[in-house]
């Protein structure tokens, strides 16, 4: 297995203070709806997940979940997996 380097990242959150760690990022991916033409820029409602394994072997997980629609509001969140 490759060496990874450790970085530092902060994660915002809805209703709580930032989460600042030290880790490696193991993976991220995105998916979105709605618009006609079929690509991510005509998206109006998403989802946008990023995974971390801190240096103390816990895992995390960063979900933002976003839309354009007028009185949706973008919302934050963080898993913690042990």
């Amino acid at each position: 297995m490759a060496q990874q380097h450790n970085d530092t990242y902060t994660v915002r959150r809805d209703g709580d203070r930032d989460l600042e760690f030290t880790g490696v990022e193991l993976g991220s991916g995105s998916m979105g709806t709605g618009g006609t033409s079929g690509y991510a820029c005509d998206f109006d409602r998403g989802t946008e997940v990023s995974i971390y394994r801190t240096t103390g072997g816990r895992y995390v997980a960063a979900v933002r979940q976003w839309s354009r629609w007028e009185g949706e509001h973008e919302g934050r969140s963080l898993r913690d997996a042990g």
